[in-house]
């Protein structure tokens, strides 16, 4: 899948990088409990969080099975923040990208088991572009 998505806009993100997953993130109003170690046997090693880099290294699209990050970094004294406008504009640009690319692919229906498709992933895509 990232090789498709990174051929369709390898001409704006030409570097390519892969990273072990993110843990799940949930918001709970519980206290807080002890750290914990997740020890998962499977056949199937986890699918990896894909960066897709900018020549500078300042802005990254990271793209893993739950979840779409659009980030700018500081890579150098000489690098310039771009302010929130143009990076707010940026990520709706590449996160409508790449829901036409699960449309396109057929990646994203929202019946599919999680191993298939994407489906919370298009369900989220869908909420960011709806947002103001």
């Amino acid at each position: 899948m990232s090789d498709c998505y990174w051929q369709k806009y390898r001409s704006r993100l030409p570097l390519i990088e892969e990273h072990p997953p993110l843990d799940p993130v949930l918001e709970s109003f519980d206290p807080p409990k002890p750290p914990h170690v997740d020890i998962v046997f499977g056949n199937k090693p986890p699918v990896p969080r894909v960066w897709f880099l900018d020549e500078a290294k300042t802005e990254l699209v990271q793209i893993q099975q739950d979840r779409f990050i659009h980030n700018w970094r500081k890579t150098g004294e000489d690098a310039a923040y771009p302010r929130y406008e143009r990076i707010r504009n940026q990520f709706r640009e590449e996160v409508g990208a790449f829901s036409d690319f699960l449309d396109e692919k057929q990646l994203g229906s929202r019946d599919g088991p999680p191993e298939r498709g994407f489906p919370d992933i298009q369900r989220r895509t869908r909420l960011a572009l709806s947002s103001a």
